[in-house]
């Protein structure tokens, strides 16, 4: 059986098995220096060991203590390890210096020689370890790769996919299987997570997923490790993909919410069918920011200048604003409000707008110019008729002042 569960029937069995087996030990048990041991072949030697069934502890010797050897072949080859606790048909059968492991299922720990400190539950859990340290693989044939690791926990039928490789994390059946490339510190969780998948080289990989071979695991990303690798490489997070944009801490596939949203809440409708489609973050509030870029504008607002672009005059657009209260081309409030807005599209309406000023304002400055011209004719011609009128009166004063009278003419 591939399940590691110990059910209420099964402990109810297990207690029993250990009663009558008590019983047995009681009526034939033998005992050489505090070792307690029965069946065929069943070590004799070493210190403080308890070994029972066929050849189980078999090879203990002298410094071989406090190992217990539980079922046919456990242990056979221990011979000076210690602290070691062995259950199941030909548990760590290859152990013979290895200390403080306990393997517990059917040929779990099979090829152990020399390792320490391992915890194998399960048929065939650790079964390829030989020398490894530190190392919990719980399940059928988890760990079924790991050789010479360290400080791996491997929880889930058939979990692992790593062979000597130090610190990774698998929860969840077939996690890491198939796959290549996991070296250390990866972390796995979810049923088939990362089965099948060629990792890049050279990463600690997280991966939280629960289906074998997906494009589109919920999380994915690389650990950032100055033990390892690349020390300068930053932590990276993917969500909704197994891709990774370069350079960037983040990358999401799909439409992104950052906010407490209300499905009833004035926004809901409006977020969800209006700019989702074409967008892919909303950010409720707003956004602080010491400064926001858009991406390269296709589209902008320079044609205002090309020469066969209709500038409509000032009292059309009077005409406009009077009867719809917005300027043309600029959306209107409720516009916005049922749609919202694109910034790069508004920004490059205002530009039009301000093209547009432009022109009114350089037709104006023309304008201005010839009524300045005109203003300048004006004021020459003005002066002219000062001096003119100047000089007509100089001419008036003259006149008066030289034609005799008749009177004085008539008496001379």
């Amino acid at each position: 059986m591939k399940n590691c569960f110990l059910t209420f029937d099964g402990l109810k069995s297990l207690l029993i098995f250990i009663s009558l087996f008590g019983q047995i030990i009681l009526k034939s048990q033998s005992v050489f220096a505090q070792n307690t041991y029965y069946g065929t072949e069943a070590g004799t030697l070493g210190d403080y060991n308890a070994n029972f069934g066929y050849r189980a502890g078999k090879a203990l010797i002298a410094n071989g203590k406090y190992n217990a050897n539980f079922g046919a072949q456990a242990g056979i080859s221990l011979t000076t390890g210690q602290y070691n606790t062995n259950i199941g048909f030909q548990a760590a059968a290859f152990l013979t210096l290895g200390s403080y492991n306990s393997n517990i299922g059917y040929q779990a720990g099979y090829q152990m020689t020399t390792a320490r400190y391992n915890i194998n539950l399960g048929s065939r859990a650790g079964n390829s370890i030989t020398t490894g340290l530190y190392n919990i693989n719980i399940g059928y044939s988890s760990g079924n790769l790991l050789t010479t690791g360290e400080s791996n926990v491997m929880i889930g039928s058939s979990s692992g996919g790593v062979t000597d490789g130090i610190g990774n994390v698998f929860l969840g059946a077939n996690t890491g299987s198939n796959s290549t490339n996991l070296k250390s510190r990866n972390v796995l969780i979810g049923y088939s997570s990362g089965d099948g998948y060629s990792f890049p080289a050279n990463k600690s990989i997280l991966m939280i997923n629960n289906q074998s071979r997906a494009t589109n695991p919920l999380l994915y990303g690389y650990f950032h490790d100055l033990s390892l690798y690349d020390t300068t490489q930053r932590a990276q997070l993917a969500i909704n993909t197994n891709y990774i944009e370069k350079d960037f801490t983040l990358t999401v596939n799909g439409p992104t919410y950052i906010g407490n949203f209300e499905p009833n809440g004035i926004n809901h409708e409006f977020v969800k069918d209006s700019l989702l489609a074409n967008y892919y973050l909303w950010v409720e509030k707003g956004v602080v920011s010491e400064d926001f870029a858009i991406g390269a504008v296709k589209d902008w607002g320079d044609y205002v200048f090309s020469s066969d672009y209709t500038l409509h005059p000032l009292s059309e657009v009077e005409k406009y604003i009077g009867k719809h209260q917005h300027l043309p081309g600029i959306p209107s409030a409720a516009q916005l409000q049922k749609d919202g807005m694109s910034l790069a599209m508004m920004s490059k309406n205002f530009m039009v707008k301000i093209e547009e000023l432009t022109l009114y304002a350089i037709e104006q400055e023309k304008q201005i110019k010839e009524l300045k011209s005109q203003l300048d004719q004006y004021k020459d011609l003005a002066g002219q008729y000062e001096q003119l009128f100047k000089q007509v009166e100089d001419l008036k004063k003259v006149l008066s002042s030289g034609i005799p009278s008749k009177t004085s003419s008539t008496m001379d």
